[in-house]
């Protein structure tokens, strides 16, 4: 049996990819399952969670609930403008926890499978996002009856690097 990881940069669509050892597979699979949670709507309206750059942090700071709103895809009016609302009554809360919450960014380390990706020199088009789609490859071939048989297959994961709000991290699988 052959087996591929495949890692995408959903935002430039840059693909990544190297071949696994049998013996390599699961330890990388569980590299893969110790990712980071995305930090639900709720704790967003008082923690702005990315610090990791201006842009990053103005958003947070400012629209939480509007932007997980639009990222919902809901085009309500009504529902925009109580976001909008929620995010201006609950800003003196984020701006109170946003120091804490830098240091406390500031001391992540960074996942398993991120250094195991820079271990293994993947493309620094990779980790230009916070998030990443890996997978597994594998290709099983059978000789049944003088016929070859061969069978595909993959396991598909969402990868977040950091915590990240919903509004911006993708639903991670289970």
């Amino acid at each position: 049996m052959s087996y591929t990881l495949s890692v995408t940069n959903p935002t430039n669509n840059y693909t990544w990819e190297m071949p696994l050892e049998d013996d390599e597979v699961n330890s990388v699979r569980d590299q893969i399952k110790q990712r980071v949670a995305p930090i639900d709507p709720v704790k967003a309206l008082v923690i702005p969670v990315r610090t990791d750059s201006f842009w990053h942090y103005i958003q947070d700071l400012l629209l939480p609930t509007y932007l997980y709103v639009v990222s919902s895809k809901v085009n309500n009016f009504f529902w925009r403008v109580i976001a909008s609302a929620l995010d201006q009554l609950t800003l003196p809360i984020r701006l109170i926890t946003s120091i804490p919450r830098a240091l406390y960014n500031l001391q992540q380390t960074p996942i398993p499978f991120y250094d195991y990706l820079t271990k293994h020199h993947a493309d620094k088009k990779i980790f230009e996002d916070d998030h990443v789609k890996a997978s597994i490859n594998f290709q099983e071939e059978t000789v049944v009856g003088g016929r070859r048989i061969t069978k595909n297959g993959y396991e598909e994961f969402s990868v977040n690097f950091r915590q990240l709000p919903e509004s911006v991290a993708p639903i991670i699988d289970t």
